[in-house]
C-alpha cells in the first residue's frame, strides 16, 4: 500500500478528508497541519487542521492497539482542536471520544 507524502496530504486536506490512512501517517499529518496552522496568518490553516484531525478519526484502526493509540492521541488534544464550524468543541470532542471508547470496548470484549 502506498501513500502520498505528508506535504501532498496537507494539500489534499485543503479540499477533503483523506480516509483510511495508516494511523501513524494520519497522526503525523495532523501534527504537521497543526504546526502549519500555528504559523499561518491567513486563517486557511484551520480547515486543513480540521480535515487532518478528521483523517486521524477516519484512519485505519484494524486492531484494539490501533484504536487505543487513536483514542490516546485524540483525548490528549486541546479543546481548540475540536472547534469546527457549526459544532460545539466540547460536544464534538465528547461524541468522538465516546465512539472510540465504545469501539475499543467492543473489540476487546470479543
Amino acid at each position: 500500500m502506498t501513500h502520498s507524502s505528508i506535504p501532498d496530504l496537507l494539500k489534499a486536506c485543503a479540499a477533503f478528508v483523506p480516509v483510511n490512512l495508516p494511523l501513524d501517517v494520519a497522526i503525523e499529518l495532523h501534527r504537521t497541519a497543526t504546526k502549519t496552522t500555528e504559523r499561518s496568518s491567513n486563517g486557511e490553516g484551520g480547515a486543513v487542521a480540521r480535515f487532518a484531525l478528521q483523517a486521524v478519526l477516519f484512519a485505519a484502526t484494524p486492531t484494539a492497539g490501533d484504536i487505543r493509540r487513536q483514542l490516546d492521541y485524540a483525548s490528549a488534544l486541546p479543546i481548540e482542536a475540536w472547534e469546527w464550524p457549526g459544532k460545539g468543541a466540547d460536544s464534538t470532542r465528547e461524541q468522538w471520544l465516546r465512539g472510540m471508547s465504545r469501539c475499543l470496548t467492543l473489540i476487546t470484549a470479543s
